[in-house]
């Protein structure tokens, strides 16, 4: 991967340089100076700039791993060769079983459905 060089960069020049380091201020320096020619941009991230997901992932939550889809059916994950997700549909997720691209849905979600275009499931 293209980030294991700079990553490399970052061990290398921590291994030669006489800087302490005792603060994350201190990282971001050396971070800073590593590279001459092409300097890596350092961007200092707060607390806010994190979320917290763990209700997603709850029993109730759009993420938790259900056994039935909408409509009571048993619901296997192992078929499942294509996911969309839509951010204006927060808790559906798009799944295809067949890897085409000019397939529509799953074959056989659209004879349970066969009035939708795209089959929402979960």
């Amino acid at each position: 991967m293209e980030c294991d060089s700079d990553h490399a960069i970052i061990e290398k020049i921590k291994k030669r340089t006489q800087m302490r380091i005792n603060h994350l201020y201190d990282w971001v320096q050396l971070v800073r100076t590593c590279k001459v020619q092409k300097p890596f941009k350092v961007v200092v991230m707060t607390l806010n700039n994190f979320f917290d997901n763990t209700e997603l992932k709850s029993k109730k939550g759009p993420f938790a791993v259900k056994k039935l889809d909408d409509s009571g059916d048993k619901f296997l994950w192992q078929p499942i060769k294509w996911l969309q997700y839509n951010k204006n549909s927060e808790f559906y997720i798009k799944i295809k079983t067949v890897n085409d691209v000019s397939a529509s849905t799953d074959p056989d979600l659209d004879e349970d459905n066969p009035d939708e275009e795209d089959s929402e499931v979960l």
